[in-house]
């Protein structure tokens, strides 16, 4: 079961350096076993799921855990598939910086102790 939660206000950095403010809708989650809700960063939903996808093939389900009772909730990605249209540009930005953070870090010299 999914819902819209309250607006999140989230600061994107552009690549010129300006920062602009932008509300991203929180997915609304609502654990299977204590009927608890809880909320999921779509920005963060999306960067994992395409983390799997790297990996492997197309995921269907996003795996949640309920921060309640610790239950783990297979969430259907065609039901957030709004969402994630909804946040695609910020997911964008998030896999940008993550892939300028991996090849920043795999340039940096190691040290080593001998």
């Amino acid at each position: 079961m999914m819902e819209f939660c309250l607006f999140l206000p989230r600061i994107i950095m552009e690549s010129e350096g300006i920062t602009e403010r932008s509300y991203i809708a929180l997915i609304r989650v609502t654990c299977f076993r204590c009927r608890r809700r809880f909320d999921l960063d779509p920005v963060w939903v999306g960067v994992e799921l395409h983390r799997q996808q790297v990996k492997d093939r197309i995921p269907r389900h996003f795996q949640a855990y309920c921060p309640a009772c610790r239950a783990l909730n297979k969430i259907s990605v065609s039901e957030m598939r709004k969402d994630l249209e909804a946040a695609s540009e910020a997911i964008a930005s998030a896999l940008a910086q993550q892939e300028k953070d991996a090849d920043s870090s795999a340039t940096s010299p190691s040290v080593t102790s001998g």
